[in-house]
């Protein structure tokens, strides 16, 4: 062996201070030993380099969380090499320590070759274990990545739910706006309607041969209800006839008004069938009987649709015939 500067002499314990240092770095020494190693590694850079080596295999075998246990017949090879060697003392004599028998000092690179292979072995489980790590914090991010696109769907379902609703609401008021429309434009034209008749009316009564005939309820009308009224107009010059009705109770589908005119209590000219708009208020032409006929009576009488050939029930409305 190359004799190195701060290297003790080849006949010093060196040989034995190289295969204790495992043995020291697992603190498995008794006190002389302990003793003899610590005065070498103070005097030898070499041993403090060669423990520290074993120290951070032992650090990393640790931090692997593998525990390292010699097998029984190891253990029991070492102890026997062991107790062969007697105990350990301080060589005073002659200064140094007697070397170990050659199957010890094998013994104890066979355990140092050990721990370093289970420290490379746990090398590559904290590799794996850091891998794992990280495929998990991976997983992690995707995990919150898939949240956030599940909320945002989530937002846009609920936005076209809004806006559906939205949309039918609006379908709805614009429903409601054309009714309103259609409505608006009966009334207009049951205005324009009644703005002729008016206009109509306004003639006959003008006229100075205009004749008024005024009718009156026959029954007493419902509480709060306006009592009904109508009037005959007739032109005895030719001029035409129109019946006007105030507040009469507008009737179903299958019924109508019809006005009479009677000659006699037994005998009656139908001269209109009509009906009324919600307000009770009609105003139409009628048709007089022709020749010698006198009349010197008027009703209005409750009558199915279309009419019917003689007057049946009591009448709403009558009053008798008046001329000018």
């Amino acid at each position: 062996m190359v004799q190195r500067p701060g290297d003790p002499p080849t006949d010093s314990p060196g040989d034995s201070i190289e295969e204790l240092l495992p043995a020291y770095a697992l603190n498995a020494l008794d006190a002389d030993e302990r003793v003899l190693v610590e005065r070498a590694l103070a005097d030898s850079p070499r041993y403090r380099a060669a423990l520290a080596g074993y120290l951070e295999g032992f650090a990393q075998l640790a931090e692997s969380q593998v525990v390292l246990l010699p097998s029984l017949d190891l253990r029991d090879r070492i102890m026997a090499a062991a107790g062969a060697q007697g105990p350990a003392r301080l060589a005073t004599e002659r200064g140094r320590r007697e070397r170990p028998r050659p199957a010890f000092r094998g013994l104890w690179a066979a355990v140092a070759a050990s721990v370093l292979v289970f420290a490379g072995l746990g090398g590559l489980a904290v590799a794996q274990s850091f891998r794992v790590n990280d495929l998990e914090a991976e997983m992690e991010g995707l995990s919150v990545s898939a949240a956030a696109t599940q909320a945002s769907l989530d937002g846009q379902r609920a936005e076209m739910a809004t806006l559906t609703a939205s949309a039918a609401a609006t379908q709805v008021r614009l429903d409601g706006q054309i009714d309103e429309m259609a409505t608006l434009q009966g009334t207009a034209a049951e205005m324009e309607a009644k703005l002729v008749s008016q206009q109509e009316l306004t003639y006959f009564v003008a006229h100075e041969s205009t004749s008024l005939t005024r009718m009156w309820a026959m029954a007493t009308p419902e509480p709060f209800a306006k009592p009904a009224r109508g009037m005959l107009i007739a032109d005895p010059d030719g001029g035409g006839q129109l019946l006007m009705t105030l507040f009469l109770r507008p009737l179903g589908s299958s019924q109508a008004y019809q006005a009479w005119v009677w000659e006699s209590d037994e005998t009656a000219f139908s001269i209109a069938v009509f009906v009324v708009d919600h307000s009770g208020y009609a105003l139409v032409p009628v048709d007089f009987p022709g020749g010698d006929v006198h009349v010197n009576w008027v009703s209005i009488n409750i009558a199915p649709a279309g009419g019917e050939p003689t007057p049946t029930g009591l009448p709403v409305l009558a009053g008798p015939m008046e001329y000018r």
